[in-house]
């Protein structure tokens, strides 16, 4: 103690020169937040960049081509006129040419199949000479759905991008620059795909984050007035509770780190941790100046600061065990979010003592008279105290309960996460519902039908085979307009019947054409290069992962039924969907890891500052019961676990223990008194009090700020929180003293 102390008085001897370089790494930190901000939302976010399955996707990317596509939705007022479709033709020539975009399809530029005795031969659709063939559109359905919608009024144009990782260089500009290309010919559109959901996310996120920013600053402003003995500490408490948010910031930017979905929530939770943490320092400090000042200016802020350390030393601990738990996920999004976290909590510790120690010397307040301490909150505390005495058995008879129902409650929890709840309502979300109801989905969809012994997959006995599974995933309602070698075969076969009888030969030569038929690396690519593998292209909604997850299991199972096993096939499904779906179980595997991290680290933290393993587990006991009790709100509520909420139980174990550790620090000093057990309890409950309901209630309005985001999973994650800081504190006020004074009796 000595020695903290004499560090308190060296801040204060150098303050000009620390003062100087804060204001120095200040500048320079708002300097690159302003310069070398950045967000992503990408799907590299999610998943590391060895992860087998990333990396299988990328491959699929580059054999079978990109789906990360653009969909231009243009409305057709009268008719598809040819100064339309010659707009159209115009715009995709100058996109095709841009470094990231692979090719282009619309309807001013797509050819059909056609026979003529010379064999197959691709016709377009739109000519300057005759228009557009309307009969083809019709008879083609299979390519036209893709192109233009059944009512004939929304006209398509896909744009597809390079593989992701050709184009990662290029990504802030995309969307810019095709937007400027479109509107260089149009007006009137909608645009949407996965690269502007991707967008809208980053969007989201930048607005979100600001709205914060603002909301908690005006928060802490408000309560400051209420939490500190005088408001002529409020600047010396703001600037402890923005600048370790500056210099974090400047730190993230400054590496590159750039900000997601996720690591957007850490300003709010270091402004309300700051706001907690200083008005404990500052509330204790005018404590000492009221009931034992030395009347020396220095001694009294070194040892004013002494008196707050421990507690505040512990509490920080616990909270930044949570985050760095985080560490130990799966997900890259929640590892940079737990460890900015972490070091952001670190900072905000240092800068609250360093800022205090010269603040209050400059402040120089004389000792103020005692003051009353409220008695209504006094009263309510005795009446807690007495009903934990009363009635302990049921007390704890009711916590255990509540346990086993919660647990209960978390085992029947879905994992799932939508990337729409990660953009806010505007024209981002209303573009994409847009242009999903006008062609059924939007996202692209593939399946592949491989030969296990590498056989050619394109003879005609195979594709009907491919067929047969096709049509039933169609009438399942499992697959929407599917393009593949099987439409390609029926199509030319019904065309080609008139032609048979002139030539016979010409059906083996139609089908040995068909062989051939390959868009490769584009947008329908019907097979691979080896030709032992058919591809199916379809086009889904954006979906949760776990109805993709089902959706899945209903395709494997259909191809069990609909393809014999001495055919040797096997069924693969390819893209974004199924790397979407394998975030369910790095979620479950994060929450687990996590958690169990965290836990045992909330516990050594607990058995160093009490010294006492068994008081230790009694403790731990009441920062458990919220998250069973929020698990089980979950459930009643039909919630899921997703994203966001996967980081909830590490982080909130951290948090919720901020309160035990400062009620059991005053239950410890009377025992070392020679106090009981009950009255040590009841002079801790009295004295922390106070202290435990108003950073509760602050974490609780921090967090409901959260709650009041745009983005559905972090408005969910906020109330959450809120709730079990909730659960949190009445566990701590009415368990925690049950446990403690029935089990030391």
């Amino acid at each position: 103690m000595i020695r903290l102390t004499t560090v308190f008085k060296q801040i204060i001897f150098f303050r000009k020169g620390i003062i100087a370089l804060l204001v120095a790494l200040v500048g320079m930190s708002l300097y690159i937040i302003a310069t070398n901000q950045q967000i992503d939302n990408s799907l590299e976010i999610w998943f590391l960049d060895d992860d087998p399955y990333y990396q299988t996707y990328l491959k699929y990317q580059q054999e079978q081509g990109s789906d990360e596509i653009i969909v231009l939705m243009i409305p057709v007022k009268d008719s598809l006129t040819p100064e339309l479709l010659e707009s159209v033709r115009a715009l995709q020539k100058e996109v095709d040419s841009l470094p990231f975009v692979k090719t282009s399809m619309s309807l001013a530029t797509a050819q059909y199949p056609y026979i003529s005795l010379k064999g197959i031969q691709l016709k377009n659709i739109f000519s300057e000479e005759r228009g557009v063939d309307t009969y083809k559109i019709d008879e083609a359905s299979f390519l036209s759905n893709y192109l233009i919608n059944k009512e004939k009024d929304q006209l398509l144009v896909y744009i597809q991008l390079a593989p992701t990782a050709e184009i990662e260089r290029y990504r802030s500009e995309i969307i810019p620059k095709i937007r400027q290309h479109i509107n260089s010919h149009f007006r009137d559109y909608a645009l949407s795909g996965s690269p502007l959901l991707t967008e809208g996310s980053n969007q989201s996120v930048a607005t979100e984050t600001n709205l914060f920013a603002v909301v908690t600053v005006v928060f802490v402003a408000i309560f400051l007035f209420f939490l500190l003995p005088d408001r002529r500490y409020i600047p010396l408490a703001l600037a402890a509770i923005g600048l370790p948010v500056i210099l974090l910031f400047g730190l993230m930017f400054g590496l590159g780190i750039p900000l997601n979905m996720i690591s957007m929530i850490i300003p709010s939770v270091l402004m309300v941790y700051g706001l907690s943490d200083i008005v404990h320092v500052i509330n204790i400090y005018a404590r000492h100046l009221e009931t034992s000042s030395t009347g020396h200016r220095v001694d009294d802020i070194a040892i004013g600061l002494q008196k707050s350390i421990k507690p505040c030393f512990y509490t920080t601990v616990s909270t930044m065990a949570g985050y760095f738990a985080l560490y130990f996920s799966t997900l890259p999004a929640l590892r940079i979010t737990g460890i900015f976290a972490f070091i952001g909590l670190l900072f905000a510790f240092i800068l609250v003592y360093v800022i205090s120690a010269i603040g209050f010397y400059y402040l120089g307040f004389k000792p103020r008279p005692k003051r009353k301490a409220g008695w209504t909150l006094s009263r309510i505390i005795s009446a807690v105290n007495r009903f934990s005495t009363k009635y302990p058995k049921r007390i704890i008879g009711v916590s255990m309960v509540l346990i086993l129902l919660g647990a209960y409650a978390i085992s029947t929890l879905e994992v799932s996460t939508n990337m729409l709840n990660f953009i806010k309502p505007g024209p981002y979300k209303s573009q994409y519902f847009a242009i999903e109801k006008a062609t059924n989905g939007l996202i692209r969809f593939d399946i592949s039908v491989e030969s296990k012994e590498g056989k050619d997959m394109t003879t005609p006995k195979t594709i009907k085979q491919v067929g047969v599974f096709q049509d039933e995933l169609v009438r399942r309602g499992l697959l929407t307009d599917p393009v593949s070698l099987v439409n390609f075969q029926r199509y030319l076969e019904k065309a080609g019947k008139r032609y048979y009888a002139f030539n016979p030969r010409l059906r083996s030569k139609i089908r040995k054409e068909l062989q051939e038929m390959r868009e490769d690396g584009t947008y329908f690519s019907f097979y691979n290069n080896a030709k032992t593998s058919l591809n199916i292209i379809s086009k889904k909604k954006l979906m949760g992962t776990h109805e993709a997850r089902a959706m899945n299991k209903q395709i494997f199972s259909v191809f069990k039924e609909t393809v014999p096993e001495e055919l040797g096939l096997d069924l693969k499904i390819n893209g974004y969907l199924p790397l979407y779906i394998k975030l369910n179980a790095y979620i479950l595997k994060s929450q687990f890891v996590s958690f169990g991290a965290a836990l045992l680290l909330a516990f050594m933290i607990l058995w160093i500052f009490v010294r006492d393993i068994k008081t230790a587990i009694l403790a731990l006991l009441p920062n458990i019961i919220p998250l069973f009790m929020i698990g089980l709100v979950m459930a009643i509520f039909g919630l899921h676990i997703d994203a966001s909420t996967a980081m909830l139980a590490p982080i909130m174990i951290g948090i919720a223990m901020d309160d035990t550790i400062h009620l059991i620090h005053h239950y410890q000093l009377f025992r070392s008194t020679g106090k009981g057990v009950a009255e040590s309890m009841a002079e801790a409950m009295q004295v922390s009090g106070r202290a435990i309901f108003s950073t509760s209630l602050t974490l609780v309005i921090g967090f409901g700020i959260i709650g009041l985001s745009g983005l559905y999973s972090i408005r969910i994650f906020g109330l959450l929180c809120a709730g079990t800081v909730l659960f949190a504190f009445l566990a701590d006020v009415i368990l925690l003293p049950t446990l403690l004074k029935y089990f030391n009796r």
